[in-house]
């Protein structure tokens, strides 16, 4: 597992990768942008495989996250990967119901 300077972790498996987001809060934008710069490249590692996003530990995030996540599901779309959100707090699970992103995100 790979540690990062956005204070994630990345597992790569075969046809699927999972980040973990180890902050309780993601906030800052120097926060959003180094998980950007840690996250696409996984992406293009992962390809047409399942990518995970693991929210356990997020308590807290800002609207600029979703702004993110939608990139993040748009470049995963391109390559023929599939998007997965786990482990997403009720409260921001909220947050997704009521700006509708539940209809686009895979969230379990």
């Amino acid at each position: 597992m790979e540690e990062l300077e956005a204070n994630i972790q990345i597992e790569y498996g075969i046809g699927e990768t999972v980040i973990l987001f180890n902050d309780e809060s993601i906030l800052e934008e120097h926060q959003i942008k180094n998980l950007e710069n840690a996250i696409v490249p996984a992406i293009n590692k992962n390809k047409d495989g399942v990518l995970s996003l693991n929210f356990g530990y997020v308590q807290l995030m800002s609207s600029s996250v979703l702004g993110l996540l939608v990139k993040i599901q748009k470049k995963v779309n391109e390559l023929g990967g599939h998007l997965k959100l786990l482990n997403v707090n009720p409260n921001i699970y909220k947050v997704f119901k009521i700006t509708h992103l539940t209809k686009v995100f895979d969230i379990s």
